[in-house]
């Protein structure tokens, strides 16, 4: 599965184009599930890239995400996701550090 490489060379750009599909919505949140149950940096670190160029629709997509696995997880994976999105909050790109800090606030995690 394409999400167990997120990180990898030439993956990353793949599973953002799948997360902005604008022809289908299911692809977004299928593809934003697989990458937050890998529960790696890296893997979040691709959702939140896509949600720094998604359109409004595509960044709800995104967000939903977010709160399904948690609700899926039943908060279990909450630590992981604030420390994580607080360090990418930092990232040296701005649109990458604006949309951490976003999905954060989305998903009542700050």
């Amino acid at each position: 599965m394409l999400a167990a490489k997120a990180g990898a060379a030439g993956a990353d750009a793949r599973l953002v184009a799948l997360l902005l599909d604008s022809d289908d919505t299911a692809v977004t949140l299928r593809t934003a599930l697989a990458l937050l149950e890998q529960r790696t940096p890296s893997a979040l670190r691709v959702v939140v890239a896509a949600a720094a160029h998604a359109d409004e629709n595509q960044g709800d997509w995104l967000g939903d995400a977010v709160n399904s696995f948690r609700a899926s997880s039943l908060g279990n994976d909450d630590e992981f996701l604030r420390e994580t999105l607080g360090a990418l909050a930092q990232d040296p790109d701005e649109d990458c550090a604006l949309a951490a800090r976003e999905l954060a606030v989305w998903s009542g995690l700050v």
